[in-house]
């Protein structure tokens, strides 16, 4: 199969992964520069694979086009589980690694590019028959609630702190949509997640009227695809720096703005400024 002119192979290698394989034009490796592999966590915006087999998501239109500016081959490798995906990198087994905030922890694991792609804020998802039941200025407000988290996910230090302290209790998952199925058959009362993803698969998926948001985000920040500093390879500082100008394009040229616009999400100038 074809999408934008690359051909995708999808198979499920286990319940956990799902590897995609991506290749180019001529279907020869002489044809590129070179071969990248990347891995990632599932995710209804970012990175998935649809039900006809075929991978989509903005994410991976994002990072196709910069592939396509250094003239190179690459697979993709979507793991359910986070915290498998984490090993993976710990490990070196993947050159690269979808979208990332910065963490001091996974800088020593992980290369970030000078160059970001997004910019996502997170916040507290509740069904709507609980909106005006909660609030959320400052942690101390989430006492004695019940709030679905995902295992190996940042969120905040503060967040996970009070958390483990008791101060509300954490239902932790390794498969993030798993709390989504949580949330909406009532058995956590909030939970944390990606702003733009969460309201695009509520809006694909035909559950939007069922879920709304506390108006303060427990976080928001700039995210990177990142380099394994323990890949095979040995110029990944060599190949961060010929990503950040294939992305430093993108921005001037007007493709990324249109790659967020096929999703339905306008990138105004001011946020392609800061990324």
């Amino acid at each position: 199969m074809r999408i934008y002119g690359v051909s995708v192979q999808c198979r499920l290698l286990t319940g956990i992964l799902i590897l995609c394989s991506f290749l180019g034009r001529s279907h020869t490796a002489e044809a590129y520069d070179g071969y990248l592999s990347i891995g990632g966590t599932e995710d209804s915006l970012l990175r998935y694979v649809d039900s006809a087999g075929e991978i989509q998501g903005m994410d991976v239109d994002i990072f196709r086009e910069i592939m396509r500016r250094m003239n190179f081959d690459f697979t993709v490798h979507l793991f359910k589980s986070t915290a498998r995906l984490e090993r993976s990198w710990q490990d070196g087994r993947y050159d690269m690694v979808f979208s990332h905030s910065y963490n001091p922890e996974r800088a020593k694991y992980l290369l970030y590019p000078k160059q970001s792609h997004l910019f996502l804020e997170w916040h507290f998802f509740m069904r709507k028959e609980n909106k005006g039941r909660f609030q959320y200025d400052t942690l101390e407000d989430l006492k004695g609630l019940r709030i679905g988290v995902t295992k190996s996910f940042s969120y905040t230090s503060e967040f996970w702190k009070r958390g483990r302290e008791g101060w509300y209790s954490l239902d932790e998952v390794t498969v993030n949509k798993l709390n989504l199925n949580k949330l909406l058959l009532g058995r956590i009362d909030l939970w944390p997640n990606g702003t733009l993803g969460t309201l695009y698969r509520a809006r694909t998926e035909g559950y939007a009227d069922q879920i709304d948001y506390l108006p303060k985000p427990l976080k928001s920040g700039y995210y990177f695809n990142t380099f394994v500093r323990r890949s095979p390879r040995d110029d990944i500082p060599a190949l961060a720096e010929k990503y950040d100008r294939a992305l430093s394009d993108m921005k001037k040229d007007g493709s990324l703005a249109a790659i967020y616009l096929r999703y339905g999400f306008e990138l105004n100038p001011e946020l392609l400024e800061a990324l």
